[in-house]
């Protein structure tokens, strides 16, 4: 039939699930499954080029950060690298780089070990280039800040890291 349409394609698919899970784990964390991490992170290392599974998929796992009893599973899942990598393949994105930032943000919100796994994977210098590459996004900075704060918050070699990066001169 002419007016049918195509079915969907896999990525579709995919930013719909992305989209239906972000939405579940907003509304309630602690009810979501912790396979949710490894399928997003998955998809998002499979489907790099695809704009909206990154911003989707860095959004999903913000918010499953929110609740610390997913940090496991989000981290054994590749969480810090499929956000590291979304933010360094889109780094026009403003979308991406928000919910990126914002993900690396509740991944190193105080646990040390979490801060060292994330400012290892070169946090600090990605969310640089995400205040600089989108500074009327207030999104964005929001985000940018609060990772800076939390993975800077007693750990004096992110302190120093910050300094050195200049990311007080661009906050302030």
């Amino acid at each position: 039939r002419a007016d049918s349409k195509p079915p969907p394609t896999a990525s579709a698919l995919i930013v719909e699930t992305l989209i239906k899970r972000r939405r579940e784990v907003a509304r309630d964390p602690k009810r979501v499954d912790g396979d949710v991490a490894e399928d997003v992170c998955r998809w998002m290392i499979q489907h790099d080029k695809e704009k909206d599974i990154q911003e989707h998929g860095c959004a999903v796992l913000r918010n499953m950060a929110c609740d610390s009893s997913h940090l496991a599973s989000i981290f054994s899942a590749s969480g810090v690298k499929a956000v590291t990598q979304a933010m360094k393949g889109h780094k026009t994105n403003a979308q991406v780089q928000e919910q990126g930032c914002g993900a690396l943000s509740n991944f190193a919100c105080g646990d040390p070990a979490a801060k060292e796994a994330v400012s290892s994977a070169g946090a600090l210098a990605l969310i640089k280039e995400a205040m600089q590459g989108h500074a009327a996004n207030a999104g964005v900075q929001e985000f940018a800040i609060s990772a800076t704060w939390n993975l800077s918050a007693r750990h004096a070699e992110n302190q120093a890291a910050v300094a050195e990066l200049g990311l007080i001169e661009l906050i302030v």
